[in-house]
């Protein structure tokens, strides 16, 4: 029986890269469009905006949008853990051949030392196997939406009628004095 290799160690400690998720979500693959979708420098941090005039429709998108990675991650762990029963399966039944390979060679008195070094090598990575299924955790929700609502200054028109008022004078004044 010849021993199945394969990628079954997660090289990330991510579900999805940060990267690829914030364009993913920028691109509106997630159903909900966004005005900014960044990943957060050397985290696994997301920041996502959107810029609308509807308080409550903006904040239901959002945990839609929140909703939808959510339940996209879950999809992923649940194939990933169910590659890894597989792979488990796979070498357990490696296993019990080699075992049986022991059970036949023994009784015609041939050499079995290699299968049981064999047997410990399959049983190493099935532990790997079994570790790296347990290691998988699920996507958090570091901080949750917040939407703000953004009312207009009152110091934006207050600032610009002063400095309008000043710009005046200033201009009325240079006019008088050069006559």
């Amino acid at each position: 029986m010849k021993r199945m290799k394969g990628p079954y160690l997660i090289e990330e400690d991510y579900i999805e890269d940060p990267i690829n998720l914030a364009t993913k979500v920028r691109k509106g693959v997630f159903g909900i469009e966004v005005s900014e979708s960044v990943n957060i420098k050397s985290t696994s941090l997301l920041e996502i905006n959107l810029f609308r005039k509807d308080y409550d429709k903006t904040e239901e998108d959002l945990n839609k949008l929140q909703e939808a990675i959510l339940e996209s991650h879950r999809l992923k762990i649940e194939e990933q853990k169910e590659e890894m029963d597989k792979i488990a399966s796979i070498l357990k039944k490696e296993i019990q051949a080699i075992e049986q390979d022991i059970i036949s060679l023994t009784a015609r008195g041939q050499q079995v030392a290699p299968l049981y070094l064999e047997i410990n090598k399959v049983q190493a990575e099935l532990e790997k196997v079994e570790q790296t299924a347990l290691s998988f955790s699920e996507t958090k929700i570091v901080k949750g939406p917040d939407v703000s609502e953004k009312e207009p200054s009152v110091f934006t028109p207050l600032f610009s009628a002063v400095l309008g008022l000043f710009l005046g004078i200033t201009l009325a004044f240079i006019k008088q004095s050069r006559y």
